[in-house]
């Protein structure tokens, strides 16, 4: 594999994985067509690459609780850095943000909140997120329901850097098809917010 491509076996890989993080070496062997051994060299590789960056289990918020999730905009009074800086390290110690970003256009940040119900969020809002320095304006909004969700984006499973011959001599396995493409796989519940699902809230 080259170092700066991937190939169809290393994106049915991801997709594999992205399924089910907890699957054995021989089970993605078996899977993506290929025997143990290169399967196990490539994981290291995209491992090494920091492809993978790691793995977790996805949590179900509802199941816990937290069974409000809030979309919160931000507009700070000053962008400067000392601004930014104060606001961001208030919002990673609140643990009702589960995800927050810096943003384009007329707002600073948005984040998501998860909560037990709206007096939860009120509670929040009101006695931590405006009591925040800098903070200029907040707007929320509420989801209705989760459209599509998912872990990380896959490129489309293409041949790639390896040709049909380098794949069976790599250790593939013929009877199985060389070059299975795999469906993308969306992870997580449609009543729990639309974030990705390794993100979700736990205290």
């Amino acid at each position: 594999m080259e170092s700066d491509k991937i190939d169809s076996f290393d994106i049915q890989i991801l997709r594999e994985l992205r399924k089910d993080g907890r699957i054995s070496i021989q089970e993605l062997a078996e899977r993506i067509g290929l025997s143990p051994t290169p399967v196990a060299r490539r994981l290291r590789q995209l491992e090494g690459r920091g492809i993978i960056t790691g793995y977790c289990a996805l949590i179900d918020e509802v199941a816990l609780g937290y069974e409000v999730s809030v979309f919160v905009s931000v507009k700070l009074d000053k962008q400067m850095d000392l601004s930014m800086d104060q606001f961001e390290a208030a919002i990673r110690s609140f643990p009702e943000v589960v995800d927050c970003w810096l943003m384009t256009g007329n707002r600073d940040y948005l984040m998501r909140v998860a909560t037990t119900g709206l007096a939860a969020f009120e509670t929040f809002l009101t006695g931590k997120l405006t009591k925040v320095p800098g903070v200029a304006n907040i707007e929320s909004s509420l989801p209705l329901r989760r459209v599509k969700s998912g872990v990380a984006r896959t490129p489309q499973a293409t041949l790639g850097a390896v040709s049909a011959p380098a794949a069976l001599n790599e250790g593939s396995r013929p009877s199985r098809g060389w070059a299975q493409s795999r469906p993308p796989w969306g992870a997580g519940r449609a009543r729990s917010g639309a974030d990705a699902p390794e993100n979700s809230r736990i205290e």
